[in-house]
């Protein structure tokens, strides 16, 4: 069966309207680097999902949202570096993306996590201390 995993920003703070409204499966809440491996785990070995940590999903269709993970600095300095070259560079140069970039091989990739600013429209998704 197909699945769909949803994680980022947006989901993480609208798990209701990406689950009920727009059919995700999963939502990974905040930070997915600890609570997506357990949840495909779970799905692989047919264990219940409904309480693994980070992951929003329905039951009986009302949203569950287990609260998620937020690693410390030590714990993200163990993380390891993106595998760059399991990803098809060329079919992301074929898309036009930011206006200053155009049309060239290039990745983003994230250098920092959470924000030491208090802005009162922030949800504040991964956190609040820099």
């Amino acid at each position: 069966m197909c699945q769909s995993y949803w994680r980022g920003p947006w989901p993480s703070v609208n798990p209701d309207e990406a689950l009920k409204t727009l059919g995700a499966d999963f939502v990974i809440i905040g930070e997915g680097e600890v609570s997506f491996p357990e949840l495909i785990e779970a799905l692989d070995k047919n264990r219940p999902t409904e309480s693994v940590r980070g992951v929003a999903l329905l039951i009986k269709g009302e949203v569950n949202v287990n609260k998620g993970y937020i690693l410390t600095e030590d714990e993200l300095n163990t993380l390891p570096f993106p595998a760059w070259e399991l990803l098809d560079h060329a079919l992301y140069s074929q898309k036009h993306s930011m206006p200053a970039v155009g049309y060239r091989k290039y990745m983003v990739i994230i250098t920092s996590r959470r924000c030491p600013y208090k802005c009162a429209y922030c949800y504040h998704t991964m956190g609040n201390t820099y």
